[in-house]
């Protein structure tokens, strides 16, 4: 992720910049139109587990995603570093 937008869902679950997310359920993540289409799926707040590198170490955690104007929403800019 380049930045982490803050009261987000993904600054709650604790990813900071350079975070590389490669799974949100049990969808594989490999660039942020993937993490975009994913999350988009939802519309309405749900939960998902998202898997993610940082420092070349996985980490997980669960996460409530919010819907704002009818699409869901993970915060930041998606995949990438």
């Amino acid at each position: 992720m380049a930045e982490v937008v803050d009261d987000s869902p993904a600054q709650k679950l604790g990813l900071k910049a350079g975070d590389v997310i490669v799974k949100v359920d049990e969808a594989k993540i490999e660039d942020p139109d993937d993490l975009r289409r994913v999350v988009g799926r939802h519309e309405e707040p749900t939960e998902v587990q998202v898997t993610w590198l940082r420092d070349h170490k996985s980490r997980s955690g669960k996460v409530q995603l919010e819907v704002r104007e009818g699409l869901a929403f993970f915060g930041g800019d998606g995949a990438g570093p």
